[in-house]
């Protein structure tokens, strides 16, 4: 069995080997001798002893206690004083410098033996409770969930590295602070949310679940969506003397939930549409076909020929509109070629540039080697159509708009964050002005059939709509970024033919 490893600091030499003597007799190895502070520190970090037996009264520049400070403070040695001073004033110095043991001169060898290993024993136990608050610390920094933990009194005593992230509080600042100081949340409507409670939970209630509407205003002024729980922390005896509360950011839960909700009412409204249409279909079809039998059989100069020719005109209207519906909820039938993305873009771009206002700077920006897609080239044509004629729209006094193309490849890791473009290579179509912008509230519904911001009768709320199904047809993906007086950007991802 390996012996323990002792250090004596001594200034008085005969004293000195008298203790390494009585040590050795012991079972102990006495591994160096100082008389002064400043030779301590030179000979500890080459000998490594696992115990200093350390005189309070040393000779030179400091004293024993000074020397035991610095060597707290660098090294991690269990220290036991020996002095034949116990008067009030040394033991609160020594008390300062947490020694493990005092002993007052002279004493007896068992005493000796009992204070050593008792430090020791001591030493060893306090290093396994910082290898455990080492190994905790660890696990609690490594996880994505902030975690506080607070005294009985809501004070802060310890948050993670994502605590500190999200509420933007350094440890060091957020120690000793009010819980409610440090994670300061409201409900939806800014209602502050009652810390005091939530921290030291009733013994019968161990943890409490808290809704999703909770946010958290960071220390900066941000305002993030949290989800969180708590408990409260007791002791051996039952004891309530704290409490903890982990927390975590759901922005993306709740983006994804929208966009999930959104996906769902556009596929409920999608079925409705979709039945509505074929049976309005079917009514317009006999309507067209008995007014054309009609206007065939009466003469050139009857007085209701011009009444059915309107009727016939806002029939094929209505038929117009029902095809819309069919391509909202993707139920025509397309026909694919391979074309040139590029080509294809500058050439519906040329056949629209008549009907964009001159107070609008337009510009065309093709990206080289976008490549070969698959599409229907009139559904395209409808889509950028619509793209375009919403944008000058959007800018009745002009404005700069923008329409460009680009190859671009979402990795696997940007798919798996944003959950809506699977990975692979797309050719983008972007459709940017610098118009009127929307709201959050407008965004939301924008591709709704039959949603318009426009006055009665001067929009049909189909044009999103179609531009959605016409995307989706063809496996690709929409994007809309837009702010409120600013200006909107619609990316459009079709997939890219292999070059």
């Amino acid at each position: 069995m390996r012996k323990h490893r002792i250090f004596i600091t001594e200034d008085e030499r005969l004293v000195a080997i008298s203790l390494q003597r009585k040590l050795t007799g012991l079972g102990y190895e006495v591994v160096g001798i100082a008389a002064s502070g400043q030779e301590t520190l030179d000979k500890v970090a080459k000998t490594t002893p696992d115990l200093i037996l350390m005189d309070i009264q040393l000779k030179g520049n400091f004293d024993g206690i000074e020397t035991a400070a610095y060597l707290r403070t660098n090294f991690d040695i269990p220290i036991i004083y020996l002095t034949a001073y116990d008067d009030d004033a040394t033991l609160q110095r020594a008390k300062i410098t947490e020694p493990f043991g005092y002993l007052l001169k002279p004493y007896q060898a068992r005493d000796l033996r009992t204070t050593i290993e008792m430090a020791l024993y001591k030493h060893s136990l306090e290093q396994k409770l910082k290898e455990k608050e080492q190994w905790s610390k660890a696990t609690l920094n490594s996880i994505g969930e902030g975690v506080i933990t607070t005294d009985i009194h809501g004070k802060v005593t310890f948050m993670n590295r994502a605590a500190e992230h999200l509420t933007q509080w350094r440890p060091t600042q957020a120690f000793g602070e009010d819980i409610a100081t440090v994670l300061r949340l409201t409900k939806e409507k800014m209602e502050p949310a009652a810390l005091s409670d939530l921290m030291v939970p009733a013994d019968t209630e161990p943890s409490i679940n808290l809704e999703h509407t909770t946010f958290l205003i960071t220390k900066q002024g941000r305002k993030i969506p949290v989800s969180h729980s708590n408990a409260p922390i007791i002791d051996d005896q039952g004891m309530t003397n704290g409490g903890v509360l982990v927390f975590r950011d759901i922005t993306q839960q709740r983006q994804l939930e929208a966009k999930l909700h959104q996906s769902k009412k556009l596929e409920a409204l999608g079925q409705l549409a979709e039945g509505i249409a074929h049976h309005f279909n079917n009514l317009l079809t006999s309507i067209i076909g008995y007014v054309t039998f009609a206007q065939e059989t009466i003469a050139e100069d009857h007085q209701a020929k011009e009444d059915l020719a309107r009727v016939l005109e806002a029939s094929e209207h209505a038929a117009s509109l029902t095809q819309q519906l069919l391509m909202f909820t993707r139920q025509n039938r397309m026909q694919l070629q391979e074309i040139d993305f590029n080509i294809l873009v500058e050439y519906i771009d040329h056949s629209l540039t008549h009907s964009i206002e001159k107070t609008i700077i337009h510009n065309l920006i093709l990206a080289p080697n976008v490549g070969e897609v698959k599409l229907d080239t009139d559904q395209f044509e409808q889509l950028l159509d619509h793209l375009i004629v919403n944008a000058c729209e959007a800018m009745p006094n002009g404005g700069h708009l923008t329409i460009e193309t680009q190859r671009v490849l979402v990795p696997s890791s940007r798919s798996g964050q944003s959950g809506d473009i699977p990975p692979g290579e797309y050719a983008l179509l972007a459709v940017t002005d610098t118009g009127t912008g929307m709201t959050t509230e407008v965004q939301s519904h924008l591709f709704e059939p039959f949603f318009t911001t426009k006055p009665v009768g001067q929009g049909t709320g189909l044009g999103l709509a179609t531009c959605l199904g016409i995307v989706k047809q063809h496996q690709g993906h929409i994007r809309i970024q837009s702010q409120f007086n600013k200006g909107t950007r619609i990316e459009v991802y079709f997939p890219c033919l292999p070059c």
